[in-house]
């Protein structure tokens, strides 16, 4: 083959493959335009999903919105609920004295009696073997005799009066004659001496007016005040119907206000008495003095009782009523911050108290044992220290190692009150078995709240204090009454002493 030929060969294959690459950009260029089509129709769709993305977005943002708001709603709506289930918890298990540190006076139904902390024991009821019965008996001596003899016979009618008699039996009766009031006039005389003096005889002290209410009164209004608080109004009746003696209301108030005078001086005796203590028990309540709220104070040891009133509740009412320094004295008393202050040797807390806010929670919350394991722990030192402290040393570790251990317990966070409640003790631990260490240190303060619960009684009975020196002149009373009880003292006899003393002008 030439040159040529082999040239045109080689010029036709060109061709052909010219016309081939032609056919393929004809062919690309189709399916560009077809691609630019679909990429046109495919921005329009991307477009309206855009539009649709910006749709959804918005809506998905309110719906955010909402489910916040929702959220926000249902916690409150939640806390809401807990509040109402909180209160409702709350009436249907009240407090009262059985589960708090209430007053009984204050109960609006008395409690159950199984809901008392008292233990059940193994006694029956009523007189324990070796108790002497106290019953009104004869007397060997009585004042007046009535020889009671048959008139008349029961068969025949006839006179028998004169006839001789057998003695077959006796009855006494015994009943109080009617009281009728003394006067005792003291008359004074002069007296010349043969020197020339003239001497006059003096009165005694308690007739100091030219007539005036005796000592015997004047002790028994004080005690019908505080020991069994009469009212004003009704003690004038009383002394008018029952012992014949007139005496106004006013004059009441006034016999009542001069004999407390006359008591400061062993009202300050006892106060010295109580803050000389080892050992004090110390408690507080409220009480309306003229429609204010005003507080008294107790503070006792075994042989005296000090009770105060003052307007306030905290720090400043201590300052006023107990020594600055009580540095030889362990505290008795409730948990209660202000007693805190005081500057004493050492605190216990009172387990009683304690064991009826710990009722108070098993009844409150249900189903939860932090609280029952705590009451059982704290009853087994109260046993513990009642059954002698010597003999049971190696219990009380155990027992203190088993309460360390339940206050490390978590608590559910819904039950609020007992969470502060094992916070508290947690604070104060160091003072929660004090008593397992020192025998003569008391585990309650019961007998604090016993001076308080007279306080309570009066005012149930009398409504309110008048004015701050009847709350004064009651306190001071109290605090001799109870001190005297204490000691084995009458009460009566006691105030009427003090009626006997000088006046305090």
């Amino acid at each position: 083959m030439s040159d040529k030929d082999s040239i045109e060969a080689k010029l036709d294959k060109l061709l052909n493959r010219i016309g081939g690459l032609e056919n393929q950009v004809v062919g690309l260029e189709s399916t560009v335009d077809k691609l630019t089509c679909e990429n046109r129709n495919l921005k329009k769709e991307c477009k309206k999903y855009q539009k649709e993305i910006t749709k959804l977005k918005k809506s998905h943002n309110e719906d955010k919105k909402k489910i916040r708001e929702l959220e926000k709603s249902n916690k409150e709506k939640d806390r809401k609920i807990a509040h109402l289930e909180d209160r409702l918890s709350v009436y249907e298990n009240p407090k009262n004295s059985q589960n708090s540190s209430k007053a009984p006076s204050s109960d609006i139904a008395r409690p159950k009696r199984t809901q008392s902390l008292r233990e059940k024991s193994d006694r029956k009821p009523g007189g324990q073997p070796g108790h002497k019965g106290n019953t009104l008996k004869m007397t060997d001596t009585p004042d007046h005799i009535e020889q009671l003899k048959p008139k008349k016979c029961e068969r025949c009618g006839a006179n028998i009066m004169e006839l001789p008699s057998k003695y077959i039996g006796r009855r006494q009766v015994l009943d109080i004659p009617p009281i009728k009031p003394e006067y005792t006039e003291y008359q004074v005389f002069q007296t010349k001496c043969t020197c020339g003096c003239h001497n006059e005889a003096s009165f005694p002290e308690f007739a100091n007016t030219p007539i005036s209410y005796g000592p015997s009164i004047q002790g028994l209004i004080a005690y019908f005040s505080a020991r069994q608080y009469v009212p004003v109004k009704r003690m004038a009746e009383m002394f008018s119907e029952l012992l014949g003696v007139n005496v106004s209301t006013g004059g009441i108030s006034y016999i009542v206000n001069k004999v407390a005078k006359k008591a400061i001086p062993m009202y300050n005796d006892i106060k010295t008495n109580v803050f000389n203590a080892n050992v004090i028990g110390a408690d507080e309540t409220s009480v309306n003095v003229n429609g204010d709220k005003h507080w008294i104070w107790t503070f006792q040891q075994p042989l005296y009782t000090f009770l105060a009133v003052h307007p306030k509740r905290g720090k400043e009412a201590l300052d006023a009523i107990a020594p600055k320094s009580l540095k030889h004295a362990t505290l008795v008393t409730d948990c209660w911050a202000s007693y805190f202050s005081l500057d004493v040797k050492a605190h216990q807390l009172c387990i009683a108290h304690l064991l009826r806010e710990l009722k108070y929670f098993g009844q409150r919350y249900k189903y939860q044992m932090w609280s029952i394991k705590m009451t059982h722990y704290l009853g087994e030192a109260n046993r513990l220290w009642n059954r002698g402290i010597d003999k049971a040393k190696h219990q009380v570790a155990k027992l203190k190692k088993k309460i360390d251990d339940l206050l490390k317990e978590r608590i559910n966070p819904k039950h609020e009150k007992m969470v502060v409640f094992k916070n508290r003790l947690i604070k104060l631990k160091e003072w929660l078995l004090y008593f397992l260490d020192h025998p003569e240190v008391p585990p309650d303060n019961n007998a604090s709240e016993r001076a308080c619960r007279n306080v309570k009684v009066k005012q149930k009975v009398s409504g309110f204090f008048k004015s701050s020196k009847g709350a004064d002149s009651y306190v001071v009373f109290r605090s001799i009454i109870d001190s005297a009880i204490k000691q084995g003292k009458s009460p009566l006899m006691v105030l009427q002493n003090i009626a006997l003393s000088a006046v305090t002008e």
